[in-house]
């Protein structure tokens, strides 16, 4: 008798896997940076220095998009209000590539002693690159509305 293999799910929680971003934000106006996990003072590679008060990673995320730019979570002490900011964010398992978004930071709001919520301003000129990264989230919605729909049937 063959051997009996488990019917197929209805889902596939990989189906519904969130965006994954590599967020690298450098603070242009400190000279510092939040990048692979850590807080990095300097943004010249041969001038870096690593934080050696943080050993827990450190994290960027895009909290939502607003009609003129991001908020963000950030680390605290990050960035200030008029600050200004450069985000290479680049998905992960895409055809996107690294995505290029200098910003103004005109809000931060302390969540708790770690995180900071901010709330950046994208140039104008820089609008297309702020466009781009929602395209690409909007797809990915799309595809999940799609999957919905052929279940329904």
């Amino acid at each position: 008798m063959p051997e009996s293999t488990p019917a197929d799910p209805i889902f596939n929680p990989a189906d519904f896997k969130s965006v994954q971003l590599t967020i690298v934000l450098q603070n242009t106006t400190t000279q510092n940076q939040i990048r692979e996990g850590r807080r990095v003072f300097g943004i010249a590679p041969n001038k870096e220095v690593l934080d050696p008060n943080h050993e827990d990673p450190l994290e960027v995320s895009i909290l939502e998009f607003t009609e003129n730019g991001l908020r963000l979570s950030t680390p605290s002490h990050t960035c200030a209000v008029g600050h200004y900011l450069i985000l290479l964010i680049e998905p992960k398992n895409s055809k996107v590539t690294t995505i290029y978004l200098p910003s103004k930071v005109t809000e931060v709001m302390r969540v708790d002693p770690d995180f900071d919520e901010v709330e950046l301003e994208v140039r104008e000129s820089e609008r297309s690159a702020l466009d781009q990264l929602k395209s690409f989230f909007e797809a990915r919605q799309t595809d999940i509305l799609n999957y919905f729909e052929q279940i329904k049937g």
